[in-house]
């Protein structure tokens, strides 16, 4: 579970970089505002991987 998290993360900030290196620009500057944008799309990013992971990825590959 761990390993899991951890290359969700890592998915999590190469994407982040790719698509919105602004917003990282900003949060590295110390704006509190894109900190709590960042940090929150990481929760909700984990949140979905692992419903995915639990409840679809199942359905999906039953076997």
């Amino acid at each position: 579970m761990l390993k899991k998290i951890l290359l969700y993360t890592l998915i999590y900030i190469v994407i982040s970089f790719l698509m919105s290196y602004n917003e990282i620009q900003c949060a590295l500057n110390g704006e509190e505002l894109c900190w709590y944008n960042l940090i929150g799309k990481f929760i909700i990013f984990i949140l979905l991987i692992m419903l995915f992971d639990q409840f679809i990825k199942p359905k999906i590959f039953k076997r």
